[in-house]
């Protein structure tokens, strides 16, 4: 192998052990929805004035299902046209101390 080929498969090696490859490939290819490995969270916020209080389902499926349950949520909680309540819909989330982080957030 000839000092280029050493230099890149050092780096793949590199982004294996110290990056999150999985996470880089689905920001590449899946901008806007989840890489098929990913997970989608829900979050409902009953008060959009105070996101501090929420409901999740962890683990939800899809985007569509997401939409769904917290359709279900607001109409529930008698704000089916959402004018009180907010969410979002996180895909490829981890958790870092008690916070969920995601790669990427979706209405």
């Amino acid at each position: 192998m000839n000092k280029v080929g050493s230099v890149v498969a050092g780096v793949v090696i590199l982004w294996f052990v110290f990056g999150n490859p999985l996470e880089t490939v689905a920001g590449w290819f899946w901008t806007e929805n989840p890489a098929p490995w990913e997970q989608v969270n829900a979050f409902y916020y009953p008060d959009r004035g105070n996101l501090t209080i929420d409901r999740r389902e962890l683990n939800i499926g899809t985007l569509e299902a997401c939409r769904d349950w917290v359709n279900a949520q607001a109409i529930a909680d008698g704000d089916s046209s959402q004018t009180r309540s907010d969410y979002e819909c996180g895909v490829g989330c981890k958790s870092e101390g008690e916070m969920l982080v995601c790669r990427l957030t979706v209405r």
